[in-house]
This record gives C-alpha cells, structure tokens and sequence, in this order.
C-alpha cells in the first residue's frame, strides 16, 4: 500500500486541528488548509527527491532577479494577508499557515512536475 496517502491525511488533519482548535479559527478556514496540506504532504512523501531539487533556473540574471522578487512578495503578503485579517494591529496565524500553504503546495507541485514529467499526462 502506498504510504503517502495515509500520511498526508494525517499531516492535513493535524495542520487543521491546530487551526481550528490552537488557532481559533472557523471550519472554512480549516476546510480550505486542510487539503492544502494534504496534497503538499501528498507530493513531498511520494517524490522527496523534488525537496531538494532546484526548480527554478534561469540563464540570464534579470530573470533570476525577478524570480528572487516575487518569492519575497509571496513571503512577505503572507504576513500582511495575516496582518490585515487580524485586525487591530494583530497577526492572525491561522491565516498566515493557509497563504504558506497555498505556496508550499504550489511550489512542491511545479518541483514535481520539473523532476518526474511523466506524473501529468495532458492530451491535445
């Protein structure tokens, strides 16, 4: 049986556990971070080899540039998505753990998707 089904389940449940009982938030936040987590989880167990692989490269150095902004972007609107949902001046970490996320799981898909190609198969 294959292991990293079972798991991402179990990684997902306890990041929406903490969400909603640590964390104090609503169950469609949770709904929402839940699966996030399970298919990050998903993709980093069943091709740990991606963890570890350069994604991103880029021959000329504005591209590499641009790319260096944009990862601080996402970094630093994870803060402020948090920031401005908090209110009064507060973080709200439930927040800022969906928008990391949303970018752990993106970046993990496009790793898998650059080191193993044959894991999506697209007809034309």
């Amino acid at each position: 049986m294959d292991r990293a089904l079972p798991l991402a389940v179990l990684v997902g449940l306890a990041v929406g556990t903490v969400v909603t009982q640590v964390l104090d938030a609503g169950w469609y936040l949770a709904l929402g971070t839940i699966p996030l987590y399970v298919g990050w989880s998903y993709f980093a167990v069943s091709y740990p080899d991606t963890l570890r692989a350069s994604v991103f490269s880029f021959d000329r150095r504005a591209d590499s540039l641009g790319y260096a902004a944009g990862v601080f972007g996402l970094s630093i609107t994870a803060l402020a998505i948090g920031h401005a949902a908090g209110g009064s001046g507060q973080i709200a970490p439930e927040v800022v753990v969906a928008v990391f996320g949303i970018i752990g799981f993106m970046y993990t898909l496009a790793a898998v998707l650059a080191v193993e190609p044959g894991v999506v198969n697209v007809d034309r």
